[in-house]
C-alpha cells in the first residue's frame, strides 16, 4: 500500500522564560517535536542557556499528507527540564496546526509561539522555523520510524501520564504566533472614557444683585462666563 507524505523540517532556534530562574545553579532543557505520538524527535540538551535556552537544531519529520487536511492535526513542540533527582520534567508545550505550515512552506521566517503548561498558564515562548517539502509517495511499510535507541531515550523523558500533555485540543488556542512586544505585556488598546452625561448648557449671564444681596449659587457644573468691564471716561 502506498501513501503520500511530506517532509517537514523544523528548526528549533531558542526559547525564553521557560521557567523561573532557580536560586542556585542553572536548568538544562531540551525540546521534543512530534506530529504522531509514535514518532517523536528530540534536540540536544542546552547546557548554558538556563531559562532562555538556545538549540539552533533542525529535525526532519515525515508527515502523512492526509494529516495536513485534518483539523485536529498539529505539530507539537514540548520543552523538558533534565537532570533533576526525580527525572526529566515536562515544562510547557506549543502546538501549531499543520494547515498553518502549508501557508509558510519556505522555512525562511522565524516565528514565535507561546508555550503553555498543563494548566494553560503561559510559560514563555519558543522560536522556530518550518519548511514543508513537496508530496512524495512511498510504501506504508517504508514509512520511516525512529530507532529503538531514539525512542527509549525520548520515552524516559515523558511524565507518568504521557496522554495528558499531548491532547491537542488543550493547545488549540496557543498556536498563534506573536511578536515579543505582544508577549511581554499583552497590552490592550486604550480608549478614552467619554463622560456619562452631556456637558451642561451655557446659561445666560445673571444680573448683578441689588446692594446687600447675593446671587444664588449657580448649579453644579455651571461656569459663569467672564465679563470684561470698561471704565467710563
Amino acid at each position: 500500500m502506498t501513501m503520500e507524505y511530506r517532509k517537514v523540517d523544523v528548526t528549533i532556534v531558542s526559547a525564553e522564560n521557560v521557567k523561573r530562574a532557580p536560586l542556585l545553579g542553572k536548568i538544562r532543557t531540551y525540546a521534543v517535536v512530534w506530529v504522531e505520538k509514535q514518532n517523536r524527535y528530540k534536540t540536544r540538551v542546552d547546557e548554558d542557556g538556563n531559562t532562555n535556552p538556545s538549540w539552533n537544531e533542525s529535525l526532519s519529520l515525515s508527515v502523512p499528507e492526509s494529516l495536513f487536511c485534518h483539523p485536529g492535526s498539529y505539530l507539537h513542540v514540548e520543552i523538558y527540564r533534565t537532570g533533576s533527582i526525580l527525572g526529566d520534567k515536562f515544562l510547557s508545550m506549543a502546538s501549531i496546526p499543520l494547515s498553518e505550515l502549508l501557508r509558510k512552506p519556505d522555512g525562511k521566517e522565524i516565528l514565535m509561539y507561546e508555550l503553555r503548561g498543563r494548566s494553560g498558564k503561559r510559560k514563555g515562548a519558543v522560536r522556530l522555523s518550518m519548511r514543508v517539502g513537496e508530496k512524495t509517495t512511498m510504501s506504508s511499510a517504508g514509512y520511516p520510524a525512529p530507532s529503538a535507541a531514539g525512542l527509549s531515550e525520548v520515552a524516559t523523558a515523558y511524565p507518568v501520564d504521557p496522554q495528558k500533555p499531548c491532547q491537542p485540543q488543550e493547545y488549540v488556542v496557543y498556536a498563534q504566533p506573536y511578536s515579543p512586544q505582544e508577549y511581554v505585556g499583552y497590552a490592550q488598546p486604550y480608549y478614552p472614557q467619554m463622560p456619562a452625561h452631556p456637558f451642561p448648557p451655557q446659561m445666560p449671564p445673571q444680573p448683578y444683585p441689588p446692594h446687600g444681596c447675593y446671587a444664588p449659587h449657580p448649579p453644579q457644573g455651571y461656569y459663569a462666563p467672564q465679563h470684561s468691564h470698561h471704565q467710563q471716561t
